[in-house]
């Protein structure tokens, strides 16, 4: 505590807690409190204590006796900010505690159901009714707001534990998470994940095959493309899991932001109970009150949650797919103004917190919509290429489609599937996007193939999706290693092995140059290597 580089900020605010009429009698009291060259951004010796804002330092008299009585009130105020802040410390610490006893309570007492078969929306794992003992298990030091800390010695089961562990893990990831940058900058090897939606069963099957003997162990980092939760039973478990994670291991462990990760998709009104804000309200008993601010909570962690990824410097990684703003000339009413940063640099300057009214941008059709089509945007089918390669061709023969006004850059589309702001995008988009970029490929997700894997544009754009059975339906579940210049990929398929073989791996390439124009080509030759399928007596699809 001494060390006033560290401590600057600290410091500062001990200042202004005392006041500047307080901090110019101090006198030779705070002669023991001496911190070195700075007292925050005023200079401090033994002689000088004013730090009066905006007034130069001056040397003020010791001994009196308001001096010394102040000294005192004053030394006693600054070691009451050291013991707070030795508290945070000590707190920060118990976030990684709180961590470990979320994953060792998940894994012990949060149990696989037996005979389930994936039907729709029922829940793959109950937790354990067996009373527990708190002298047994961890202590949140901070009670959530509005309930009284439990007392050690008390007992109490899975659950109840369980929730009073949540509080603290989400404050917790919030502060790693501002610590990441909006576009994380990646090295491989690098695990790549899709959409969750709250499928704990399938999660832990990643987890005993990728990560078995545990993160740290994990010879990959893991990178997660959003999407947690929603629709899949267990939402709160799945987000928790993975928020433990990111606070034991923050330099390997890696969160993106999905579209669900917005309050008005997890909010309850899209979804009803399937929603991460009816399942928290479940989680309470039906207690609204009590529910609804945990789900808050979750959401203002997702607001800190970055946005994109690139790995190798070659592969880029979001939720959804390529921004419109891609185009930097302000035609075609684009925008309202030219902006002269490139595409990435704009992506990493976005501010955190993103409120979801940035992300909209309140609807105003001038605006880039960066956030939104990082989270929304999709790959265009063949079909909607071609029908609006025909629809710009008739508006140069005097049809009603005139594509000189459309708010679009070439390549981008009208979404019809989800409507509002959305676009998809084509092979003219992608690419201008390698070729302004650099990237060659992109992994995003927000599509659940049938495979759980799927691949369009050239090979270009990869989606995968990481929960099976998606809303009742068959699909499969992939997840992507990026590693040596290649993209391996592994699913729960066995009809995926038959379609990707293994004696041709083609693939990026990071030892060398790749020409964009190359890439461009739908009939290059681009393969993937060998596949592993989980066994047929844990998951068939």
């Amino acid at each position: 505590p001494r060390d006033a580089s560290a401590d600057s900020s600290f410091f500062a605010q001990a200042a202004s807690k005392i006041g500047p009429s307080s901090a110019r009698d101090l006198g030779g009291g705070m002669e023991p409190l001496q911190m070195g060259p700075r007292f925050g951004k005023y200079k401090v010796d033994p002689h000088i204590t004013h730090v009066e804002s905006n007034q130069p330092a001056r040397p003020l008299v010791a001994g009196t006796r308001a001096g010394l009585a102040l000294s005192r009130r004053s030394e006693s105020l600054i070691q009451h900010l050291l013991a707070e802040k030795a508290t945070m410390k000590e707190h920060r610490v118990s976030g990684k505690e709180a961590a470990r006893e979320m994953l060792r309570l998940l894994q012990k007492h949060f149990k696989p159901i037996d005979g389930y078969d994936y039907a729709y929306h029922k829940p793959s794992h109950a937790w354990s009714s067996k009373i527990l003992s708190r002298d047994d298990h961890y202590q949140p030091q901070l009670a959530p707001s509005g309930t009284a800390p439990q007392r050690r010695g008390t007992r109490c089961n899975a659950i109840q534990l369980f929730r009073s562990l949540l509080y603290e893990l989400a404050t917790e990831a919030t502060e790693y998470l501002k610590g990441d940058e909006m576009m994380l900058e990646l090295p491989s090897p690098c695990y790549v994940l899709g959409d969750l939606h709250g499928n704990y069963k399938d999660l832990c099957w990643f987890a005993s095959s990728v990560w078995r003997m545990g993160v740290d162990m994990c010879p990959a980092r893991l990178l997660f493309l959003g999407d947690y939760v929603d629709r899949g039973p267990h939402g709160v478990e799945t987000i928790a899991y993975l928020l433990a994670l990111k606070i034991l291991h923050p330099s390997r462990v890696f969160l993106l932001r999905g579209n669900h990760e917005l309050e008005a998709q997890n909010g309850g009104a899209l979804y009803g109970d399937r929603s991460l804000k009816a399942q928290c309200i479940q989680l309470y008993g039906g207690h609204k009150k009590k529910g609804t601010a945990l789900w808050e909570t979750f959401n203002a962690c997702f607001d800190w949650l970055p946005l994109a990824a690139t790995i190798d410097g070659r592969v880029f990684c979001c939720h959804g797919g390529l921004p419109r703003a891609l185009y930097g000339e302000p035609s075609r009413g684009l925008r309202a103004s030219y902006d002269s940063r490139s595409i990435l640099e704009r992506i990493a300057a976005i501010p955190r917190p993103l409120s979801e009214e940035a992300v909209d941008g309140d609807g105003d059709p001038r605006k880039d919509f960066v956030a939104l089509d990082l989270l929304w945007a999709d790959p265009a089918t063949a079909n909607e290429e071609a029908q609006y390669a025909l629809m710009e061709k008739i508006s140069t023969t005097g049809g009603v489609f005139d594509a000189e006004q459309r708010p679009l850059g070439p390549g981008f589309f009208p979404n019809a599937t989800r409507g509002g702001n959305t676009v998809v995008f084509g092979n003219e988009a992608v690419s201008r996007w390698c070729a302004s970029t650099g990237l060659s490929h992109l992994i995003r997700a927000h599509q659940p193939p049938e495979l759980g894997i799927e691949f369009s544009k050239g090979a270009r754009i990869i989606t995968v999706f990481s929960s099976s059975h998606y809303c009742g339906g068959h699909n499969s579940a992939a997840i992507v290693l990026v590693s040596e210049g290649m993209l391996r990929v592994a699913t729960t398929s066995q009809e995926t092995s038959a379609l990707m073989s293994p004696s041709r791996e083609t693939t990026y390439v990071v030892e060398k140059e790749v020409d964009p124009a190359e890439l461009a080509c739908e009939e290059q030759p681009i393969s993937f290597t060998a596949v592993a399928r989980r066994s047929s007596h844990d998951m068939h699809s």
